[in-house]
């Protein structure tokens, strides 16, 4: 069964179909509008080298620069981004979601992508992430005793003036209850479909073949005196023959039993009175 034949099949059992797959949009929609977007925040900033790099020549020797802008915030980058790092944001009330990257090209810059829950939450951990970078520049270069006008300051550019809302689970949401919901559709609508030919095909079925079974020929019995043409067989059940009163010269609760194929009489003593009308009542 390829695509085109699970459409027909949903198209034929379209009352099956329909309110199937407009549940699903439904609880998409649902689910879309109650699920709380994210908050993206960005900051950049600037690395500026140092202003004399050299001593002027005849004056004192001062100590040197080991970093270079790229190398000192790549360092930085890779520190903020460990794993201790998240986990004391994360103790701070802060978002331990965050992204840090460093372009070099003619600008050294340092970006750092925040995503949380809340604007308060995405801001503060941001403002957090820059003072920990400026913190960090500081520290290596103070143990080298630099100058000020050796050593490389970070200049924050962009401190997360724009936020943008991000509705990335909401999405992710919907794809996978519209999916299963389609995935539902298709399988009620088979299954109905194949239940509905199946009922079809026994009602169309042709009855079972009835075979006959032959009956031996009942017994007959000799025509009784003064009777003339076919007498009838005797029958020699008479349990459905109707039964009535006669009254005899020896009991009066004797009865009448009409079988199927003549009459006979019995009394209450089980005699037999007569075999057919006509006969002499038997003693």
């Amino acid at each position: 069964m390829d695509l085109w034949d699970v459409a027909k099949v949903m198209w034929r059992r379209r009352w099956v179909a329909l309110p199937l797959l407009l549940l699903s949009v439904v609880a998409a929609v649902f689910a879309l509008l109650t699920v709380p977007p994210d908050y993206t925040v960005t900051g950049q900033v600037a690395l500026t080298p140092p202003a004399a790099a050299d001593d002027p020549v005849g004056g004192p020797v001062r100590p040197k620069n080991p970093y270079t802008v790229v190398s000192l915030g790549q360092l930085t980058a890779l520190y903020l981004d460990r794993p201790e790092a998240k986990r004391q944001l994360a103790a701070e009330g802060l978002s331990p979601d965050y992204e840090i990257t460093m372009e070099t090209f003619n600008l050294a810059l340092i970006e750092i992508k925040v995503m949380a829950k809340t604007v308060p939450q995405a801001t503060q951990t941001l403002a957090r992430l820059i003072e920990m970078l400026r913190g960090e520049f500081r520290h290596r270069q103070d143990a080298f005793n630099l100058p000020s006008e050796k050593r490389i300051n970070p200049e924050v550019l962009n401190a997360g003036e724009e936020i943008v809302v991000v509705r990335t689970v909401g999405k992710r949401t919907l794809i996978v209850i519209v999916g299963v919901g389609i995935l539902i559709t298709v399988a009620v609508s088979l299954w109905v479909d194949a239940l509905v030919r199946r009922r079809q095909a026994r009602g169309m079925a042709a009855p079972p073949a009835r075979f006959a079974v032959p009956m031996p020929p009942a017994p007959s019995s000799p025509a009784p005196a003064g009777h003339s043409g076919p007498f009838p067989p005797l029958m020699p059940n008479a349990a459905n023959a109707a039964t009535v009163p006669v009254e005899g010269a020896e009991d009066n609760d004797s009865t009448i039993v009409l079988p199927l194929a003549g009459v006979a009489w019995t009394s209450s003593k089980g005699k037999r009175v007569a075999d057919a009308p006509g006969e002499t009542p038997s003693e």
